[in-house]
């Protein structure tokens, strides 16, 4: 692979790893809200929603928190290293999947209370935290100008 594909390949690869983060999420709420539908399962925690739906906003916020800063933090380090770009795409790859994982996580957290309670609000949380890793998704632009690439480093993604 010559060096001038190579950050084209990276970025598809990223782009391939964020899709399948956002759709397995989307394909655990079409699974419940399948089960929902048909009445599939007893909702064993149904007369505790509200109380859920409080845990499950904790659980949201503190995941989106926490990967934002996480993000962060490696997009510091990245953009502060002499690595090449081949490198700054690797480590840009560990940043954005400690940046899904707990989006991803509190997303599946809530779609499984809303399959233990049946209460649809659930699924809005996981619609946020679906809507969080999309914001991250790698398009050119957006690796670019998080890395804080130079004129050079930018010209290998043409």
């Amino acid at each position: 692979m010559n060096p001038v594909q190579q950050p084209q390949a990276s970025l598809k690869r990223l782009r391939i790893l964020a899709t399948t983060l956002i759709a397995a999420t989307g394909i655990l709420v079409l699974i419940a809200v399948a089960f929902y539908s048909f009445d599939g399962l007893p909702f064993a925690l149904a007369a505790y929603s509200s109380i859920v739906l409080i845990i499950a906003i904790a659980v949201a916020v503190i995941a989106y928190f926490f990967a934002r800063r996480s993000y962060e933090k490696k997009l510091q380090q990245i953009s502060s290293s002499d690595a090449g770009t081949a490198q700054k795409l690797n480590l840009y790859a560990a940043a954005l999947i400690l940046y899904m994982a707990p989006c991803e996580g509190a997303g599946i957290f809530s779609t499984l209370l809303f399959l233990l309670t049946g209460y649809p609000w659930l699924l809005l949380i996981t619609l946020m935290m679906m809507l969080a890793m999309a914001a991250k998704f790698p398009t050119r632009r957006r690796v670019t100008g998080d890395l804080q690439l130079n004129w050079q480093e930018q010209q290998e993604f043409e």
